[in-house]
């Protein structure tokens, strides 16, 4: 599906991490990416019960958790490796995702 696509190509660019400094995680520079319009991106996720914000959002989602179980990152780190500016919208974001915060679900997976 379109969804997974989309979902398979965040995951690569967020893990490399060098796509977010140019922006490859917004909308349009994944629509061209995929050779669509940004427009039909939307149309096709929305049919499918999705949108990019969703799957951006589980994209970074999955990394974060990856991150931080099997590394030793420092927060920080692993916030700028999934596109935020500062560790506070990584951590309430984390805090939404999951219902705790990221040092606890680091806790718990080291156990």
């Amino acid at each position: 599906s379109l969804a997974q696509q989309v979902r398979r190509e965040l995951l690569r660019l967020l893990a490399a991490g060098g796509g977010l400094e140019k922006h490859a995680c917004k909308r349009a520079a994944l629509a061209a990416m995929l050779r669509l319009h940004p427009r039909n991106l939307n149309r096709r996720l929305q049919s499918e019960g999705t949108t990019f914000a969703a799957e951006l959002a589980r994209a970074r989602y999955d990394i974060a958790r990856a991150l931080l179980r099997d590394t030793r990152l420092q927060m920080g780190d692993i916030a700028t490796t999934l596109g935020y500016a500062e560790t506070a919208p990584f951590a309430r974001a984390f805090r939404y995702w999951s219902g705790t915060t990221a040092s606890d679900w680091r806790d718990r997976q080291s156990r």
